[in-house]
């Protein structure tokens, strides 16, 4: 088994940057454009992170329509 020792320190230090950087997260997912937003649920629901339904009402939308949306990226990619 494989151990990874660091200091109280170290540790301290890797903590309060992973805080910082999941409050950056949200600061970007907040601040998101609605195309930004977009293409955040599109590479979620590509990575099957999220299901074409959830996907398709988080935009809005039904999922017909986000379907169509998804032949339309295929079709400039």
């Amino acid at each position: 088994m494989n151990q990874v020792f660091m200091s109280e320190q170290e540790f301290s230090d890797y903590m309060d940057k992973r805080d910082r950087d999941k409050e950056k997260e949200k600061d970007v997912i907040k601040n998101a454009t609605p195309e930004i937003e977009m293409n955040m649920i599109i590479k979620l629901y590509h990575k099957k992170q999220i299901s074409l339904e959830n996907a398709a009402s988080n935009l809005n939308m039904t999922v017909p329509e986000f379907e169509e949306l998804l032949k339309q990226q295929r079709k400039l990619s």
